[in-house]
Parts: structure tokens; sequence; C-alpha cells
């Protein structure tokens, strides 16, 4: 996900009340991109509510006009953003 070629990016991140340590994962893996460290959010349930929710949550923070979900099982290309604005140019 940080290896996006299109740099105008915005992350938002929500930590579902999870038990697992994916939330230290993050961090350590935002070490290794600084550069994007300044364009995370980070979100916080105190219980899991499912993913409905977190995409509504996650939805109402995002502020602007497009947005791509992707999950801890997704695969995007690298370049996948950058392909995606180009289209709409």
């Amino acid at each position: 996900m940080f290896e996006q070629t299109y740099p105008n990016l915005k992350y938002i991140f929500c930590d579902d009340g999870t038990p697992d340590r994916s939330m230290e994962v993050l961090e350590r893996v935002m070490k290794d991109y600084p550069e994007r460290a300044a364009h995370v959010t980070i979100l916080h349930n105190g219980e899991n509510k499912g993913l409905a929710t977190v995409r509504n949550t996650l939805v109402a923070a995002c502020q602007t006009d497009w947005l791509v979900h992707e999950d801890s099982d997704d695969w995007m290309e690298p370049d996948l953003v950058e392909s995606l604005v180009g289209k709409q140019l």
C-alpha cells in the first residue's frame, strides 16, 4: 500500500478492537516509509464493531472525492492508484 506510485495519497486505518498485533505491525511498516507517515491516520474502535461499521467509519473520515478500500488480504499493483487517477483526467 505504501509503495503506490501516486504521491498524493491519504491512508486511513481502523483498528477494530483487534486482539492481534496488527497495529504494531503497521507501526513497524510505517518506519520503512517515513515519507508516507504524515499522510497516515489511524482510527481506533474500543471494541470489534464489524466490517460494515469499520467501512462506514472510514468513509466518514475520508475527506476526498475518491476512496479505495484495501483489506489485509488484498493485493494492489503499485501503480493502481496512479492508473485510476490517469483514467479520470
